[in-house]
């Protein structure tokens, strides 16, 4: 957040997506049925960490990549095309 903040653009989507997984994550802890809670886990993971990855993926596309706290899908993907031989990011 302090990143898309620092870039000028607007935080709420992910800000709302990141309470819903909270959210989510406090209703799973607090269910004692066992089977209750394997069907929030599934919501959880197939539903609304989704939807989170959506907002998050729209911010990181929008945002400056020098503002960007993390690496990109392609310097992950790419990680040993970005290094020299000691390791050190070129």
């Amino acid at each position: 957040l302090p990143a898309l903040a620092e870039a000028g653009m607007d935080a709420a989507p992910v800000k709302k997506a990141l309470a819903s997984v909270q959210a989510k994550f406090d209703k799973f802890h607090h269910e004692s049925d066992d089977y209750k809670k394997a069907q929030i886990a599934r919501e959880l993971r197939l539903e609304t960490m989704i939807e989170a990855r959506v907002a998050v993926d729209a911010a990181e596309a929008e945002c400056p990549a020098h503002i960007w706290p993390l690496a990109t899908y392609k310097e992950l993907l790419f990680l040993d095309a970005n290094q020299d031989a000691n390791g050190n990011t070129v």
